[in-house]
This record gives structure tokens, sequence and C-alpha cells, in this order.
């Protein structure tokens, strides 16, 4: 009797063991997804991406869009984006999130870079995580400095975000801000 107890009792902590093991590796692979997001949508600027939207606005103004291709900007986004989000949260991020960034952080002529992510689990719901980031960054007159940013991320699946949403980000207002003294000239 002593021995299949012990058996027993082996065998619930290993599988205790593996259960957990299993939620770690959801864990790190959802914060690893967030950090991927955060680099590639925050290490700008991006050339190509932004030499293709600024192409792709051309033609429409120009009055040569090609409506029957997809433009080259959308693989683009695609390729660095489409993996780590469900269909849905990948249409919402383009949006609502990185096409203003990119577009945004050109226009006022920055380079940011990500220094540092922090992402925390959410202890009621182990699919939602909030981050912040500590982003390095040049302006248009050649000064550097340091912000950081803040948001939440939720997941229906191990790696794979429904939303991703920047709460909190001084450094936005800072370029719309010069992006729109560039774009409107003062008289």
């Amino acid at each position: 009797m002593k021995k299949s107890s012990s058996a027993f009792l082996v065998s619930i902590f290993f599988l205790l063991f593996i259960v957990s093991g299993c939620k770690k590796e959801n864990n790190s692979v959802n914060e690893d997804t967030i950090k991927e997001v955060l680099s590639e949508l925050l290490n700008l600027p991006n050339e190509k991406l932004f030499k293709s939207i600024q192409n792709y606005s051309d033609q429409v103004i120009s009055g040569e869009v090609n409506n029957s291709k997809e433009p080259e900007y959308s693989s683009i986004l695609e390729n660095m984006f489409h993996s780590q989000f469900t269909d849905e949260g990948y249409e919402k991020f383009i949006n609502e999130t990185a096409m203003y960034y990119v577009t945004t952080t050109q226009d006022a002529g920055f380079i940011t870079k990500v220094k540092d992510v922090n992402v925390t689990q959410n202890k009621e719901d182990e699919l939602r995580y909030t981050f912040t980031a500590t982003i390095n960054y040049t302006d248009n007159n050649n000064e550097s400095g340091t912000t950081k940013i803040s948001g939440n991320a939720e997941f229906k699946e191990k790696g794979k975000l429904t939303i991703f949403k920047i709460t909190t980000n001084d450094l936005l207002e800072k370029m719309k801000k010069i992006a729109n003294e560039v774009k409107i000239p003062k008289e």
C-alpha cells in the first residue's frame, strides 16, 4: 500500500511539474511576442516600409493606383506583424497603431529604438498583459532622449495577439507636434 501511494504522489507531483512548465512556456511565448511587436513597431525609421507608403501615396495623388494589386506596404507590414496576431487583431493593430507610428516617426524626423521592455501578466486573466518599454530617441534637431511608453495586450491563444494597445506615450505627442509643424509652415 505504501508503494502505490508513494508512486501515486510522485505521479501527481510530476504532472503538476509538467503543467506548470507549460504555463511558463506559454507566458514566455506571449511575452516574447509582445517584445517582438514593440521592437518591429518602434525601431524606426523603417526606410523600406516608409518608401513603399510614400510611393503608394504618390500614386493615389497622381491617379495611378492599380486597385487590382495589393500595395507593397501591405505585404511588408504583413511580414512584420501578421504572424504575431489573429487575423482580426492584425487588422485592428495595422489600422489603429502601426501605420500611425511609422508615418508620424518619419514625418517628424525621429529615430527611435527600443531599449528595454518589461511585460507583466495579469493575475486574474493569464491571457492579458501590461507592458512598459523604454525608448531611446533622436529628434529632428539631433537631440537625444529617453522616454517610456506603456500599454496592454491580450491573447486569444499562445503567441497570437487579439489586442495590442499603447496607452501612455509622451514621445508620440512630441512627434505629432513636430510633424504638424513640418507639414504646416508658419507664416
